[in-house]
């Protein structure tokens, strides 16, 4: 592929613009941790207006019966809407089986966090269209890398969406999930783009071993894709019990969290040992390159299950939800980045040659 001029700055602009994705996902989980999620009662704007009040005195009288009613009145249009496409058991949910929360009184912390995570989601839409643009060149000798920064852009306005039906219903079971799924497409879409538009290139020692960590590799992706949707699926299940008993009763959550919760907690030993057995490949292989990635795999993932124990036997402590969750997608986001550099790679004819990164 011939080096174009804009190779530079699409390579720079995709590891910016997926640092800023893992700053919205770290963001975002400590908004919903804090309670903040509800912070803004609609969608784009935040209690009607582009830049949010600061004080209660600031908004009418009646402020929450008519937010509320207007969260009504979106979620019966969109509950008609499914029921025209065939999603029944949604739409019921959209149409009172799922507790719509009411309005609480006005916050300022809780409005302007959730006000500013809007922000950053804005900004990530901006740097995002601007990769794509700067992906245009690309088109006749490698279209792919346009089609994957459009793919990224279309993904972001469906993100921004999807997170405002979250907030109108009151955090529906499902649709925190389906945000998670589309926030993993994004980051291994610009996961891509960042490997796609570098100049390193990887020769690996021995093609037995190579073939072992890419399936390996494969598994734990999969592995770790599962364990990122349990957990999502934990934090679904932590939001209804807050809901349910107000905020109050902390201390009690853990044990309702059910099978999910057991699952998700064993299901890290899975993803620790797969990580290790591929540690021990790259350290057999002799490719430095990888192996360096691997050890840092490796210190995430005990971080990432430290946090979780925390999680698990400190009462759910909010400050550490955010770094759990932010933890967990790096892993992924790292893990897919080597598999993609694996797939590429040349193996050696003569090991022991030092041409390696």
């Amino acid at each position: 592929m011939t080096k174009l001029p804009q190779a530079k700055h699409l390579a720079k602009l995709s590891r910016m613009t997926l640092w800023a994705v893992y700053l919205l996902i770290f963001v975002g989980a400590g908004v919903r941790s804090t309670g903040a999620g509800m912070g803004c009662p609609d969608w784009p704007k935040c209690f009607d207006t582009w830049i949010p009040p600061t004080k209660e005195t600031q908004l009418p009288d009646n402020y929450k019966e008519v937010f509320y009613q207007k969260r009504i009145k979106k979620n019966t249009r969109l509950a008609n809407r499914l029921q025209k496409l065939g999603w029944h058991s949604l739409a019921e949910k959209l149409q009172g089986t799922h507790p719509l929360r009411e309005e609480a009184t006005f916050n300022v912390f809780k409005t302007w966090a959730e006000y500013i995570n809007r922000i950053i989601g804005v900004v990530i839409g901006m740097l995002i269209m601007a990769t794509f643009l700067v992906s245009l060149p690309y088109y006749k000798e490698k279209p792919i890398i346009c089609w994957v920064a459009l793919s990224a852009l279309l993904l972001v306005v469906l993100q921004g969406w999807i997170g405002s039906v979250v907030v109108s219903t009151s955090l529906l079971p499902g649709l925190v999930t389906l945000h998670m799924v589309i926030a993993l497409l994004i980051i291994s879409l610009l996961v891509y783009l960042v490997y796609a538009t570098q100049p390193i290139k990887i020769h690996f020692p021995q093609a037995s071993i190579k073939k072992s960590l890419y399936w390996l590799w494969i598994l734990t992706l999969i592995v770790s894709i599962i364990q990122i949707l349990l957990g999502t699926q934990v934090r679904e299940a932590v939001d209804l019990i807050a809901i349910r008993l107000n905020d109050t009763a902390r201390s009690t959550w853990v044990a309702q969290l059910g099978n999910n919760f057991e699952i998700h907690r064993f299901h890290s030993m899975l993803v620790l040992l797969l990580n290790a057995y591929s540690l021990y490949l790259c350290y057999q292989s002799g490719q430095p390159y990888f192996y360096r990635w691997s050890k840092l795999l490796i210190l995430l993932i005990v971080a990432t299950i430290g946090l979780g124990v925390i999680l698990a036997y400190q009462d759910l402590p909010r400050l550490v939800q955010p770094f759990h969750l932010l933890s967990a997608t790096i892993i992924f986001g790292v893990q897919l980045y080597l598999f993609l550099l694996l797939n590429a790679s040349t193996v050696k004819q003569k090991v022991g040659q030092d041409d390696y990164p």
